[in-house]
């Protein structure tokens, strides 16, 4: 038996959020970690076991075994200790295995979720994917040759065969325009705040203005990288991976400082505090400078633009910084989610063009 699935996919440098509409008004959606590693689950388990540890129940969720080799995600590939990737600097990640097997994975546990008390071993995607600005203009056509095709794997110990019968491939932002509504006769605009990249889109009324759409690396993750390196000036050591996401999570109150010793002693959390704050600040205002400059319109950036959405899961560190340029910036509901939202509205008007073709 076979399942369709129009799925929306946001596959950032840190987080992975997919989307799949059940019906006109009901989205079921997915927030992982981007992290893949290779690994061996039933070494993962013979540890644990041996130091008084288990793993968590739908571990094995993400657990992917393909081509040979078995695949861990999400946190899973974080908590275990093993080398992990997201694929950072590839230029051919949303093209590559990482990419499939994700795809694998995520499209199964949402079909699971949709198709509860069904037994089937095959998947149908209508795949609608987002991508920074410039990966969309140089790079497009060659990830949706990519990704076109027939996967069979092992997930969930079970065999599955995933279709993904078409893929269309959007600008990063796209899917959030499309989400929250675009007007005709409106200038909208959309800063997309990602881990690595800020993507900032132009739409008049329904249509990107691409001459003020643009995409550079600036993101989140270079204030992390700027907090570390002051920490290893000032203090002999930078911050791991873990402790540099507490530190920014509790930056906007989500969370406790992380407990940061260097040969014993402990750096006091408002210093620490101190250093993400002010990098989010540089950060914020590098980022500012390459926005005024695409979007500078009569000695006021955005001026004439009715308004503008703030996405992407920087949005939630990011806004102050933006609104201190562009005053009616709006950062919107579910910042980190509202892209593959809209990725999985257009896969479903696919599926529905399908269907009219098909009669």
């Amino acid at each position: 038996m076979a399942v369709l699935l129009n799925l929306g996919v946001d596959r950032g440098n840190t987080r992975t959020n997919v989307a799949a509409i059940t019906d006109a008004s009901t989205i079921v959606e997915l927030d992982a970690s981007s992290m893949v590693a290779t690994g061996n689950i039933e070494k993962v388990k013979k540890v644990m076991a041996g130091t008084g540890g288990s793993l968590d129940m739908g571990v094995l969720d993400y657990v992917t075994e393909y081509e040979g080799m078995t695949y861990l995600l999400s946190d899973l590939a974080v908590e275990q200790g093993i080398k992990y990737t997201t694929g950072i600097g590839d230029k051919k990640r949303y093209e590559g295995k990482h990419t499939k097997v994700a795809i694998m994975t995520f499209a199964d546990i949402l079909a699971r979720r949709l198709y509860s008390g069904h037994n089937f071993s095959e998947i149908v995607i209508n795949l609608v994917m987002g991508v920074p600005f410039q990966v969309y203009l140089t790079q497009a056509e060659a990830i949706v040759e990519s990704l076109v095709g027939s996967y069979t794997y092992l997930h969930n110990n079970r065999e599955m065969t995933l279709h993904i019968d078409s893929v269309k491939v959007f600008m990063e932002g796209a899917g959030a325009a499309i989400y929250h509504g675009l007007e005709k006769g409106a200038i909208v605009g959309v800063v997309d705040s990602g881990s690595l990249t800020t993507n900032i889109l132009r739409f008049d009324g329904t249509r990107p203005n691409v001459d003020k759409c643009d995409s550079f690396e600036i993101g989140i993750h270079s204030a992390l990288q700027l907090a570390s390196e002051r920490v290893n000036v000032k203090h002999g050591r930078p911050l791991n991976e873990k402790e540099q996401q507490q530190l920014l999570y509790a930056s906007i109150g989500r969370g406790p400082l992380p407990a940061v010793y260097v040969q014993g002693v402990q750096i006091p959390g408002e210093v620490l505090f101190d250093y993400m704050r002010a990098a989010i600040s540089e950060i914020g205002g590098e980022r500012n400078t390459r926005i005024s400059a695409k979007w500078n319109e009569h000695s006021n950036v955005a001026a004439d633009f009715k308004k503008i959405l703030h996405v992407g899961g920087g949005a939630y560190y990011l806004q102050s910084s933006l609104q201190n340029i562009i005053s009616n910036a709006e950062i919107v509901t579910d910042a980190e989610k509202a892209n593959a939202r809209g990725y999985s509205i257009i896969a479903n008007q696919i599926a529905q063009r399908k269907a009219l073709k098909r009669a």
